[in-house]
């Protein structure tokens, strides 16, 4: 018989099944037997590993994986002796097949494959993309002293060479240890439960002895999981200094430390460590290793962190190639033996994130799209956020050719993605000097062939971009048939040519405060185009939306600093223009709102401030969610009159502190007008409008 097959097993129905089935052809195609050891199952399992070999007994359990182990390897008849896992689920047993049955194995005492290890839930199901690769030795000759050692984390000991890296990938899910990104209770515990034998390891050395290569890294782990950090260095630190420097297996311990100083936010120690292993000083890496990969990575984070951009290039593009040849099988080198490496989607993205955000930096456009492959092999449908961080990106590489290539990426981006980019260039239009409109145009017209909404869109940025001017008929059209929600940009062009925005305020999906928020992030010009803006173009049925949409972009002009007293004065506008359509018909809210404004306003134009203060109480009385927008508006025009009256700027902001104060009473915060009245009055103590304040205070307490 060539090959024997061994398993333990204990309560694992959930995965036993599958794995046994991904099993049953290399059992079919190669003279072999599976034997299958249950430690104790009190579920279905017995069951199911009965329906695929007649060697099934019972292992009584004495807290030893290692003892478990070898009772199947005594077992067996096989030359050769394959172990695997209950959740190990082998993708092809087409590569171990073939090695047997061309009698290759012949050659070889020793095989390997890669167990991929999924590390996380993600909204109730595996996350696939996220994992880990390492290459596992579960295959060997049966020479007599081959056996398994160590009561947790057992090991095949002695290995031989040579050894065969085989192709064979097996999903494995023993590793799931993070739901939603948190770690679980299951896997704190079992980490508690796998740290203790090891400890007892360490405890047991005699002086002199050291511990197999794996300990420090296996506690380590544990405390990881636990969220010990310190500990976990701790012990990471000891097998740096244990080991013999020239054994591969100190590989682990570098990719370990420097990914937990990372995660530490620790980035000058994380690039020290990546710099020792790639240095001199580490004789084990005398060629190119697969943990090459994860190294430059984090050293080119690490560097991206610390802001040296011009090594996050270097050192990403070198991950980058690593990550290339390992998937042509370029490095299946020993080191997979003591580390995995990962390469997740999410690794991935971030990598080329700060890659191109690298490249954009240091000017390095003609390098930037070198991975470009890379991104399209990625999946980014439902990575909203990355996406529109690496269009942003994109974007500033493709100014610097002119936009060639808009195409090509725009029919690689996906709906969502394709629609996000042609909607970020077209608002890059209204910073863009000449040229620069010409080429995002004749692109956007090239990207759009084929797509009606995308073509009629490119067409009405010309017109206004290139030829200054909108097309009313044929604005309105579009509008009628497509959604407004990536239309702003259309929105703002309509403003800048006092063209009657009805249309637009009026669809069926226009939300105000939505569209305020999209202007003002992306057009600088926004407020300067509706303060200059003649709202009696306005037809009466599109008033009410418009005072609406005013009303937002004045809130997001006070969270950005910018003075709103034209804006007010603007949404006031919209109150007489309604006054004037509807005489003596009741105003809807929004309305009511900015009549009042206009009244304020006007008090402030002929510079009756009492006037204008009472006005502006009254719509703060009915309309208290204004509170933000009246206070930058009050604070703009009582400055603007007190200069007129002649008054020191110191005297304009003692007049602001008490207004604001008042204000502060007005809308309830009794408290903070309190504490702010008493710190004015250390700075002016001899104020005589104090004593009438704080008797207000007094009253309302």
């Amino acid at each position: 018989m060539i090959l024997s097959i061994g398993m333990i097993v204990k309560n694992e129905e959930k995965y036993l099944e599958r794995c046994l089935t991904a099993l049953k052809p290399l059992l079919e195609s190669v003279d072999s037997e599976l034997i299958i050891a249950d430690t104790g199952s009190t579920d279905g399992t017995a069951d199911i590993a009965k329906k695929f070999t007649d060697n099934v007994y019972h292992f009584e359990w004495i807290n030893d994986f290692s003892a478990a182990r070898n009772s199947t390897l005594e077992k067996s008849r096989g030359e050769w002796y394959m172990f695997i896992d209950a959740d190990e689920i082998l993708q092809s047993c087409g590569d171990i097949i073939r090695f047997f049955n061309s009698g290759e194995y012949k050659k070889y005492n020793s095989a390997a494959y890669i167990q991929r290890s999924y590390h996380q839930i993600l909204n109730g199901k595996i996350d696939y993309g996220n994992f880990s690769d390492f290459r596992v030795l579960r295959l060997t000759k049966r020479l007599k002293d081959v056996a398994f050692e160590n009561p947790i984390h057992e090991a095949l000991t002695p290995f031989y060479n040579p050894v065969k890296h085989l192709d064979a990938i097996a999903d494995h899910f023993g590793y799931i240890f993070y739901n939603d990104g948190k770690v679980t209770e299951e896997a704190v515990e079992k980490s508690k439960r796998n740290m203790l034998p090891m400890l007892k390891i360490l405890e047991n050395l005699k002086p002199g002895e050291k511990p197999d290569m794996s300990v420090y890294k296996e506690i380590s782990d544990c405390y990881l999981l636990m969220e010990d950090y310190d500990s976990a260095i701790k012990y990471l630190d000891l097998g740096l200094k244990t080991l013999n420097r020239s054994n591969i297996a100190i590989t682990v311990y570098f990719v370990k430390k420097a990914a937990v100083l990372l995660h530490l936010n620790r980035f000058e120690e994380a690039a020290k460590i990546c710099g020792e292993y790639f240095g001199k000083k580490n004789p084990a890496r005398s060629t190119m290793l697969a943990s090459d990969a994860a190294m430059h990575y984090y050293l080119g984070e690490a560097y991206y962190r610390l802001e040296r951009f011009e090594g996050t290039v270097t050192e990403l593009g070198a991950f980058f190639d690593a990550y290339k040849k390992y998937l042509g099988g370029g490095l299946n080198t020993d080191d997979l033996l003591y580390t995995a490496v990962s390469f997740s989607d999410m690794q991935l993205k971030t990598a080329l994130l700060y890659f191109y955000d690298s490249c954009v930096k240091e000017g390095r456009y003609d390098y930037a799209d070198k991975y470009s492959d890379l991104f399209h092999a990625l999946t980014w449908s439902d990575d909203t956020e990355n996406i529109l961080t690496f269009i942003r990106l994109k974007a500033e590489i493709m100014k610097n050719t002119d936009y060639n290539g808009l195409s090509a990426l725009h029919g690689q981006l996906g709906e969502f993605g394709g629609r996000q980019l042609l909607c970020m260039l077209r608002w890059r239009l209204f910073d863009a000097d000449t040229n620069e409109r010409l080429n995002i145009i004749k692109n956007l017209k090239a990207a759009s062939a084929g797509d009606a909404k995308a073509e009629e869109a490119a067409e009405i940025c010309g017109d206004y971009f290139l030829n200054g001017a909108v097309d009313t008929v044929k604005t309105e059209k579009y509008l009628k048939k497509y959604e407004t929600a990536f239309n702003a940009d259309i929105l703002c062009m309509m403003i800048d040519k006092n063209i009657d925005i009805t249309a637009f305020v009026n669809a069926s999906d226009f939300f105000a405060n939505e569209c305020a928020h999209a202007v003002f992030s992306a057009c600088k010009n926004i407020t300067r185009l509706l303060e200059n803006y003649d709202t009696n173009v306005i037809s009466p049925s599109g008033l009410e939306r418009s005072a609406e949409f005013y009303k937002y972009s004045m809130a997001q002009a006070v969270s950005r600093g910018t003075d709103v007293s034209a804006l007010f004065g603007k949404y006031g506008s919209i109150g007489t223009k309604w006054r004037s359509e509807f005489k003596g018909e009741n105003a809807p809210k929004e309305i009511e709102a900015a009549m009042i404004a206009a009244s304020a306003v006007s008090a402030f134009e002929k510079r009756d401030q009492k006037l204008c203060s009472d006005e502006l109480q009254r719509f703060l009385t009915a309309f208290p969610e204004f509170l933000p927008i009246v206070n930058a508006y009050r604070s703009s025009t009582e400055k603007e009159m007190n200069a007129a009256k002649g008054l020191s700027e110191f005297e304009q902001m003692a007049m602001a502190v008490k207004q604001n104060i008042r204000g502060m009473i007005r809308a309830g915060n009794i408290s903070d007008a309190e504490s702010t009245l008493s710190e004015y009055a250390l700075l002016c103590p001899d104020d005589a409008e104090i004593n009438t304040i704080m008797e207000e205070i007094d009253r309302l307490k």
